[in-house]
């Protein structure tokens, strides 16, 4: 899967992940950072259209993780 952002400047590869609707909402209400390393980010945060997403990855089982 490949991404871009609202103004099409910034492609990226993501892996498999899950998304939660959580609209007006930022990173701040949830103590997060804005590079994964809390383990998910709002994506558009502050807006209506804004969503949590969180990365799974593969865990040594070959069962998706999160």
């Amino acid at each position: 899967m490949v991404v871009t952002d609202r103004k099409a400047e910034k492609v990226g590869h993501v892996g498999p992940h899950l998304m939660f609707y959580a609209p007006n909402l930022g990173n701040a209400e949830f103590g997060a950072s804005n590079d994964f390393s809390s383990h998910f980010i709002v994506a558009d945060e502050r807006t209506p259209g804004a969503m949590i997403i969180v990365p799974v990855t593969a865990g040594s089982d070959g069962h998706e993780h999160h």
